[in-house]
């Protein structure tokens, strides 16, 4: 499970199709000062703003994001690296 903020790091954990919670105590404050790229009200992913929020999610059972995976990772996998690598290196072709 990923517990982030505003990072983007939950692009590149979406890959592995885990759990991410979006921990977002100071978000009118962050908000009041910094941008996003994404609004995260329109994202599938659970959203929290205090600490026993945080903790009745991260016990929650979760289910797959679908749309959010869908939306900003579609052609990624885990094995990515692995197969690009075998396709320079070995000249093997991927299953898509």
């Amino acid at each position: 499970m990923l517990v982030t903020d505003y990072s983007s790091i939950m692009f590149d954990y979406a890959v592995s199709k885990k759990p991410i919670v979006l921990f977002t105590y100071d978000k009118e404050d962050y908000l009041a000062t910094r941008g996003i790229y994404v609004d995260f009200d329109t994202l599938d992913l659970p959203m929290v703003s205090t600490v026993d929020e945080l903790i009745a999610e991260m016990k929650k059972p979760h289910a797959f994001y679908k749309s959010f995976y869908q939306e900003f990772c579609p052609y990624d996998r885990a094995e990515t690296v692995k197969e690009v690598c075998d396709m320079w290196l070995k000249g093997q072709t991927p299953e898509f």
